[in-house]
């Protein structure tokens, strides 16, 4: 038996302002992991205070706008987003000659051909499913994200219009017969506007989102039960499980999973976008 609680936030914003106005559940008072301090160069959860990455947060994370930038490359990608149409126009030279015209001296006596690129409207939603567990290394994760944002920037410079969502499931079994679900989907970037790298560093490519502010909206959200405490519940990792959760709660074009890029370059992400939609 499965039961299933979910949320959907239109921006960041929406839900950082849901996770800090809601109450701390009496199941997590004890344990706190979003809160916790670290020390050392290299800290675990991306940051070593949750006021730190509040403040990434809040004005964005410029180191790792620089790691998206420093492996941003050009794309020639082969089905892009642009539309190619050809338009008629008289010509002093073409392909067929205009009888009127010709009898009456007219030099602009002959129709030509010009081709006309078009900038295509089509707008295509993608999902980011960036569960995962904590053995996975964040630098790992960081690489894999800079290389999504790299290839949605190109999809767009190629007349594609993104809305992109992130997502967040987790599921924690309550006994032998009853598996618990949460998850939620946030709208990160918008099909108007333009990419912004900096906004985008910090929810998308550090880790501390995932591992501060994802752990906060399991430590507030009631209705969970009290056996979460035990370690926050496991990433659902299966496409088929993530897909079959999201089917009815939104329409989309692409379900790009973490684990699925790990080991893919720019190219190969904005291609597998392309072919899916």
């Amino acid at each position: 038996m499965e039961k299933e609680l979910f949320e959907r936030y239109e921006s960041i914003a929406d839900f950082v302002n849901t996770i800090e106005s809601r109450k701390t559940q009496k199941a997590f008072e004890c344990k706190m992991t979003s809160q916790c301090v670290e020390k050392g160069e290299e800290p675990w959860s991306g940051t070593k205070t949750y006021e730190e990455a509040k403040d990434l947060l809040l004005h964005g994370d410029r180191e790792t706008q620089k790691k998206i930038e420093s492996t941003a490359i050009k794309l020639h990608l082969n089905g892009n987003g642009n539309n190619t149409r050809n338009k008629l126009y008289n010509s002093p030279c073409g392909f067929l000659p205009i009888v009127p015209k010709v009898l009456a001296g007219d030099p602009q006596n002959m129709l030509n051909i010009r081709k006309q690129t078009y900038k295509s409207t089509r707008v295509l939603n993608i999902i980011f499913s960036c569960a995962f567990d904590c053995s996975l290394n964040g630098e790992d994760t960081m690489k894999a994200s800079c290389k999504l944002i790299n290839a949605i920037r190109q999809l767009e410079k190629n007349g594609y219009r993104i809305n992109l969502y992130t997502c967040q499931l987790s599921s924690q079994p309550i006994n032998r017969s009853e598996r618990q679900y949460y998850g939620y989907i946030i709208k990160v970037k918008d099909s108007g506007k333009y990419l912004d790298t900096l906004r985008l560093s910090y929810p998308l490519a550090n880790p501390a989102f995932h591992r501060r502010h994802a752990l906060k909206a399991i430590e507030t959200k009631a209705g969970l039960s009290a056996k979460w405490m035990k370690c926050y519940g496991y990433p659902v990792q299966q496409r088929k499980q993530i897909e079959k959760f999201l089917n009815g709660k939104i329409k989309y074009n692409c379900l790009v999973h973490l684990y699925d890029i790990l080991n893919k370059d720019t190219k190969e992400i904005a291609q597998y976008i392309e072919n899916a939609k």
